[in-house]
């Protein structure tokens, strides 16, 4: 499937992904392994520590 953004769009989902993949978070599979196809965003989020005054559901 072929990228839709902008050149520097692919460049820093590129870049997001190679991270992503050298942090073990997610982890490369085969063509042959995928059932099917669901085109996901890349949103890069700011870790930090759990609040302990928040309320947990």
């Amino acid at each position: 499937m072929k990228f839709r953004g902008t050149q520097e769009e692919a460049k820093e989902y590129k870049t997001i992904l190679e991270q992503v993949l050298k942090e073990n978070i997610v982890i490369p599979i085969k063509k042959e392994q995928i059932k099917w196809y669901n085109p996901t965003f890349m949103i890069k989020i700011q870790l930090r520590k759990p609040d302990r005054n928040r309320a947990r559901y």
